[in-house]
């Protein structure tokens, strides 16, 4: 909107995860929006346990202001780092016997402390706000329930005068315990039912929202920036080659690719695998053990965090994108920008079945859906491989179909949601004012 106000809150470190979907919001909002302003959060200081224990007490904000956009960083209070609970308990998944069971109950309280933690985000963020944020804002885009409910806390204090929420993952997916699986599924529905509009990014979730609602939602996907990720059509000679990038975490599914290497390599020799992107220690210590345990210290590359303008140079010398996400929640509803980002690189994906990412590669007709099990993951890998015709007009169908996903035509539709809830406001609060006004 044209001399519009718009406030953005993410939980997100807006500087250290450079390819969400706020930064391309962020940089469409700059250029129809009078001024933006985006309060979001930052990772914690790493380090050992009292570094840690320290960085808890601490709640700072600073502000990065720039041409017609205002950047507001929090450090919120209780800001523990990724996957801390799992930390503490010594990662229990698949610890045996009884101390096993006394590791993950060690995790499941730990899991539920953390609700107090989510109350010191949210008013950490809405302190932010307050303090630094510069409103009254026109509209609120806020995009998990913590920072939905910084955003209903703005409404009512003035702050915002409408609130987008947009609906960029199942939150209650991402919560392994009971506790605080209730507590932000409840917290979840309260930003939701209350929100003057709902943008989910995915189709599967925007169903089970109008379900959950009874109402209508909106539909915006997340998208691709095809200028950059086309580059990687451009091969460059490699051995046969499956790619992953993204966040390493559990979810991520890599120990099931691992797993299935060794299938898929006695068809394909050389065979290798490359893994980009930043993760939870623990879990990527668990990786390199099964790595080591396989005999695959050679076949598989961690290469780390990547920058955001490089992966294109990775992808040139890939074949296969993989998205062999572990079914959860979370992950089934999910649409990730990794799987539109393989395709704008002419790459067929193996995806997990029964998930959005299946919807979008059937859609597409541009790879292999699998069982989340190593069998069927290494036949996807030999078909892929062994059948060069399949594999060009699957590549070809990729590419095409990312066309769909241009972050620019969707992101215009996300402003025509976002000016229609302004819109609807103001002529409610107009409507209200006359029913107010004194008669004649």
């Amino acid at each position: 909107m044209k001399g519009g106000r718009l406030l953005i809150l993410s939980l997100l470190d807006y500087t250290r995860e450079p390819n969400g979907r706020i930064h391309h919001l962020v940089r469409h909002a700059r250029h129809g929006w009078g001024h933006v302003t985006v309060v979001h959060g930052t990772h914690p200081v790493q380090g050992g346990m009292w570094v840690t224990a320290r960085s808890l007490a601490r709640c700072g904000v600073r502000v990065y202001p720039e041409e017609n956009l205002r950047r507001v960083a929090v450090r919120p209070l209780l800001n523990t780092p990724e996957s801390l609970a799992k930390r503490v308990a010594g990662y229990p998944d698949g610890a045996p016997g009884l101390w096993g069971r006394v590791r993950r109950s060690i995790e499941a309280v730990l899991s539920g402390l953390a609700v107090g933690r989510d109350v010191a985000v949210i008013a950490s963020l809405f302190l932010g706000v307050c303090l630094r944020g510069r409103g009254p804002f026109d509209a609120c885009v806020a995009q998990c329930p913590l920072t939905g409910a910084v955003g209903l806390l703005a409404r009512g204090a003035g702050l915002a005068r409408t609130v987008l929420y947009d609906d960029i993952d199942y939150a209650p997916g991402a919560c392994r315990h009971r506790v605080r699986r209730a507590w932000i599924r409840w917290l979840e529905g309260v930003v939701m039912r209350r929100a003057d509009r709902v943008v989910c990014c995915g189709a599967l979730l925007a169903e089970r929202r109008e379900r959950e609602l009874g109402r209508g939602v909106s539909l915006v996907t997340n998208g691709v920036d095809h200028d950059l990720f086309g580059r990687a059509r451009a091969r460059t000679p490699h051995p046969p080659t499956v790619v992953y990038m993204g966040r390493i975490l559990e979810w991520a599914g890599l120990e099931v690719v691992l797993a299935a290497l060794p299938q898929a390599r006695r068809e394909i020799p050389d065979l290798r695998c490359l893994v980009l992107g930043r993760g939870d220690p623990g879990y990527l210590a668990r990786l390199d053990r099964l790595a080591r345990a396989l005999g695959l210290e050679a076949v598989v590359r961690f290469e780390g965090e990547v920058p955001y303008g490089d992966l294109p140079r990775y992808l040139c010398g890939s074949d296969v994108g993989l998205a062999v996400f572990r079914p959860d929640p979370m992950k089934r509803y999910a649409f990730p920008l990794k799987v539109v980002e393989y395709m704008a690189a002419g790459l067929p994906v193996i995806g997990t079945q029964d998930s959005e990412t299946e919807r979008i590669i059937r859609a597409a007709e541009c790879g292999e859906v699998v069982a989340y099990e190593p069998a069927a993951v290494a036949g996807a890998m030999v078909r892929l491989f062994t059948d060069p015709d399949g594999y060009a007009r699957l590549a070809g169908n990729a590419a095409n179909a990312s066309a769909r996903f241009s972050w620019g035509a969707l992101l215009a539709q996300f402003d025509r949601h976002l000016g229609d809830m302004v819109r609807a406001g103001e002529a409610s609060r107009v409507n209200k004012s006359r029913r107010g006004a004194p008669a004649a």
